[in-house]
Formats: structure tokens, C-alpha cells, sequence
């Protein structure tokens, strides 16, 4: 039986799945299903739920560290990065990583993301939505040695023009 939905805070529910205790832990986590309300777009993500929750509770916001070791190369050296409407995309950042090698994702992963709906690609493509999962920011992956030579551009994105909303649906 479903818990009946709750109100408030832009969340209007929290389900509960139960699973069988005797699968594995990933397969056990419990797995909440929200409706964010149009008007919260910061609960579109794991953080942004921990941090309404921590509001909520009083509660402190525990963010995972990143560790991010630099390298003696720029990457201005390697890729270039050209903003074209810095009204629309007023940020762009790349960041090259090496050594990575593309294959099968491990079994953790996989089952997390289909826990929520997304299909396991591979390795680098499930790691950059699993990032986006808990932080609400997408995240590319592009392949060096086909990129390398064309300029990353921050630009307008799905509708080539401006449209007119009229309310109507």
C-alpha cells in the first residue's frame, strides 16, 4: 500500500517501493517517486532534495567532496571553448580527461540509473548522467580524438528561432 501524497515545499508526493530484502544492496534501496512541482526546478536533483529536506528537518546539507587533481596541461592548450550568445550560455567549462577506456558500465551503476528510468550506455555516458542525477546539471562527453580539432560552442539550444507562447495549449 502507497503512502497518501503529501503537500508543500513543491513536492506533492513520496512513494515507496518495496523490494525483496534478499537481492543485492543496489537493488534494495528504497526508491522514492516525486512530483516536483513546475515552479521548484532545484528539487530536479538528489542534492536539491537533500537540500530542501535538510530546510525542512533542520538538518545540515552533507555535499560529496570532489577532489579534482589538475594537470600541467591547459586545457585552452587542447580544446577551445566559444561561447556564441553569452546572454543565453553564459558559461560553458571543458575539462579533458585521459586514459579513459570506454566500455560496460559496472553493475551498480547500471541498476541505479535504471532505478530511474535511464538506460545504461556505457561507462562514460552513464557516469556523466548519474552526475547529472544528483547535481541537476547536464553534463557532455565528447570524444577527444574527434573533437580535438573543433571548437566546443555554447549555443542556443532545441529551437533555431524565438517563439511566441500564447497560453493556449
Amino acid at each position: 500500500m502507497r503512502p497518501q501524497p503529501t503537500g508543500g515545499a513543491g513536492i506533492r508526493g513520496i512513494y515507496e517501493n518495496q523490494l525483496n530484502p534478499r537481492t543485492p544492496p543496489a537493488r534494495t534501496a528504497v526508491v522514492y517517486d516525486l512530483e516536483i512541482t513546475p515552479n521548484r526546478p532545484d528539487l530536479n536533483s538528489v542534492i536539491g532534495i537533500a537540500r530542501e529536506i535538510g530546510a525542512i528537518t533542520g538538518n545540515r546539507l552533507k555535499v560529496p567532496e570532489v577532489k579534482i587533481r589538475n594537470s600541467e596541461i591547459k586545457v585552452e592548450d587542447l580544446i577551445a571553448v566559444r561561447i556564441e550568445d553569452p546572454e543565453l550560455c553564459p558559461r560553458y567549462t571543458a575539462r579533458v580527461i585521459r586514459g579513459v577506456k570506454i566500455g560496460p558500465s559496472p553493475e551498480w551503476l547500471k541498476i541505479t540509473l535504471e532505478k530511474v528510468g535511464v538506460r545504461s550506455i556505457n561507462n562514460v555516458v552513464d557516469v556523466t548522467n548519474y552526475v547529472m542525477l544528483e547535481v541537476g546539471q547536464p553534463l557532455h562527453a565528447f570524444d577527444y580524438r574527434l573533437n580535438r580539432s573543433r571548437p566546443r560552442r555554447g549555443r542556443r539550444a532545441l529551437f533555431p528561432t524565438n517563439r511566441r507562447l500564447t497560453g493556449r495549449a
